[in-house]
């Protein structure tokens, strides 16, 4: 009787540690679903600043300068108008380049922001695939580093 009740307890013992196996592999695909929710907004809001920004310049560039030759200079008898006018526009000009340069500056920081944290991403990621990786292989030979290039010269002169 006891080598019967052995036999179950390590048989719900086999089978208790393939649940909680399956549970947490679970738990690792619900992550990857909220880092990918994660990646979509991050990739949606660079987007919207990158059209906003070139709307802005669009905008900026679209704005009408006067166009003087020489002749209606010689016949412009309102030169001081006209030069407040062009320094006027020439202002805001300057305020709008430099609001689209602060702003260029944000866009950048944000992408910056977003590598760092796919780098991250991409580090759980390979730490969870060398965990999966098979027992039998040594550690070093248990997953090749995603990110690093497979030498086929290398490879083939590996003793067997």
């Amino acid at each position: 009787m006891d080598a019967s009740r052995n036999f179950l307890q390590s048989d719900r013992a086999s089978e208790h540690e393939r649940a909680l196996s399956q549970l947490q592999q679970l738990d690792q695909r619900s992550s990857y679903d909220r880092d990918s929710s994660e990646l979509f907004k991050s990739l949606d809001q660079l987007r919207r600043m990158q059209i906003d920004l070139a709307l802005e310049h669009l905008a900026m560039e679209s704005v009408p300068t006067e166009e003087l030759s020489l002749p209606d200079l010689e016949q412009d008898k309102d030169s001081a108008q006209r030069y407040q006018r062009n320094a006027d526009r020439f202002a805001k000009r300057e305020a709008d380049v430099n609001n689209l340069m602060l702003r260029l500056e944000d866009l950048s920081q944000a992408m910056r922001d977003f590598h760092d944290s796919m780098d991250d991403v991409r580090t759980r990621s390979t730490n969870i695939q060398r965990e999966g990786a098979s027992p039998n292989l040594p550690p070093s030979e248990k997953r090749p580093n995603p990110t690093k290039p497979v030498n086929v010269s290398e490879k083939s002169q590996e003793p067997k």
